[in-house]
């Protein structure tokens, strides 16, 4: 589970990140992916993003996601193909959206999957960064995927439910957190 090309971006370009947010984005993914319909390949891009998704940071805070595509675009030659790469380079830009713009999937339509699945990782992606990318909770942290519902409960989690109450209403399940 070795990439060269996603090694030497992170040496380079990525802050130190906590490694509960890898593994609570695992735990999500593997938790939605049957109702969403995503794969196993599609986790491991997911995953891959969510590890690749502050490099931008180290360039310019306010264009982050700008700057990480275009490192994404041009850095992962290793290794990924190039519906790999462009569809990790996509969900890191998109990665503070809801879903990917409908104009960028029709641009990349060679390279990306279908919009459906495109917008299932997009949401995905925005989620668990807005679950996990700033707390240390791992310890605190329980989900669940039930009857198209899912639930989080954490310790202290009022600053994550008002992230997860600025989504849209347009989700492709309902979400609860509860302390």
């Amino acid at each position: 589970n070795y990439n060269p090309s996603i090694r030497s971006i992170l040496d380079r370009f990525a802050p130190k990140t906590k490694t509960s947010v890898y593994e609570s984005s695992a735990k999500l993914f593997d938790l939605c992916s049957d109702f969403l319909a995503l794969t196993h390949e599609h986790r491991t891009l997911f995953l891959h993003s969510i590890k690749l998704s502050q490099i931008g940071k180290e360039i310019d805070f306010y264009e982050a996601h700008r700057h990480a595509y275009y490192l994404l675009l041009n850095g992962l030659n290793y290794g990924l193909s190039h519906e790999q790469t462009v569809l990790i380079a996509s969900l890191v830009r998109y990665q503070r959206k809801q879903y990917m713009a409908p104009s960028h999937i029709d641009k990349y339509a060679a390279y990306l999957p279908s919009e459906k699945t495109c917008n299932a990782l997009s949401f995905l992606m925005r989620l668990s960064l807005d679950l996990f990318s700033d707390f240390d909770h791992q310890e605190n942290l329980s989900m669940n995927f039930e009857d198209e519902t899912l639930s989080v409960q954490l310790k202290s989690a009022y600053l994550i439910r008002e992230r997860v109450s600025k989504l849209s209403k347009d989700t492709p399940f309902k979400i609860i957190i509860q302390d």
